[in-house]
C-alpha cells in the first residue's frame, strides 16, 4: 500500500508538470489505426533470440498504474485507473508479448476532495463514459515492439525514449492499435517501463459532451494517457 501511494504521489507531481499553464495535455499523439493481429514480436531477427531462454513475467500491479488528464475549456482533471493483472514474454533485451488489464471499476480522481471525487470518478463510470458495469475492464495486448526512432528529425516529447510499442487498446466495444514512444529497461530484476501520449476517447465510442457548440460544457476528445508498468 506504502508503494501505490508513493507511486500515486509521484503520478501527481509528474502531471502537475505536464499540464504547466497550458490548459490541453501536451504530449505525443498516439497513432490510432484499425486493431493489428496479435502475434509473437522482436526488435531484432527472432533467429537472434531462437537459442535464449524465454522468461514470463507478470506485472506487478502494486507498482503499476494508469493515469490520466481530462480536459474542458475551463479547467482540467487527473487521476489513476488501476491495473487488474498482465504478463510479459521475455527473450534477453527483448520484448516479445505481453498484455496487461486495467480494472475500469477503480477509476479515481486525484485533484477533488473525497466527496466531488466520488461525483466525477461515479459519473466516469457510468453509462456516460467508461460504461464499467457492462465494461469491467479494458485490455492493452502488444502487437509489435520497435527501437525507437524519430520521424523527420523530430524528437519525442517523454525523455529517453528507447522503444515504439504497438498494441491492441480494447475499451468499451472498440477495439484499435494505437503506436507511441515508451521508455523501457530490461534486466535481470525484470522490466520496467513508462509511456506517455494522447489518444482520442472517441475513437472508442466515448462521446459525452464532445462537440464544441456545447461551450464551457465541451470536454475535449483528446485525453492524457500515462503508463508506469512493472513487470517481474
Amino acid at each position: 500500500m506504502k508503494n501505490l501511494m508513493t507511486l500515486k504521489m509521484a503520478i501527481v507531481f509528474g502531471i502537475l508538470g505536464i499540464m504547466g499553464c497550458a490548459q490541453a495535455p501536451k504530449s505525443d499523439e498516439a497513432k490510432i489505426e484499425p486493431a493489428k493481429a496479435v502475434k509473437e514480436t522482436t526488435t531484432t531477427s527472432k533467429s537472434a533470440v531462437k537459442d535464449l531462454p524465454v522468461s514470463n513475467l507478470t506485472v506487478d500491479t502494486q507498482n503499476s498504474i494508469i493515469s490520466w488528464i481530462g480536459t474542458k475549456p475551463t479547467k482540467q482533471h487527473n487521476g489513476t485507473i488501476n491495473i487488474k493483472s498482465g504478463g510479459l514474454k521475455v527473450a534477453g533485451n527483448e520484448i516479445l508479448a505481453g498484455e496487461f488489464v486495467m480494472d475500469m471499476g477503480t477509476v479515481k480522481v486525484l485533484d477533488m476532495d473525497e466527496e466531488n471525487n466520488n461525483n466525477l470518478a461515479g459519473h466516469l463510470m457510468s453509462d456516460d463514459f467508461f460504461k464499467s458495469e457492462k465494461y469491467p475492464t479494458a485490455t492493452f495486448t502488444i502487437t509489435k515492439v520497435e527501437p525507437f526512432k524519430a520521424q523527420d528529425g523530430e524528437k519525442p516529447l517523454l525523455r529517453g525514449a528507447t522503444h515504439t510499442i504497438t498494441g491492441n487498446l480494447k475499451m468499451l466495444a472498440a477495439t484499435n492499435s494505437i503506436t507511441f514512444p515508451a521508455k523501457v529497461k530490461i534486466s535481470d530484476k525484470g522490466v520496467k517501463a513508462n509511456a506517455n501520449f494522447n489518444i482520442d476517447r472517441t475513437q472508442w465510442n466515448i462521446n459525452y459532451n464532445s462537440e464544441q457548440s456545447l461551450g464551457n460544457k465541451f470536454i475535449k476528445p483528446t485525453v492524457n494517457i500515462g503508463i508506469v508498468l512493472q513487470a517481474k
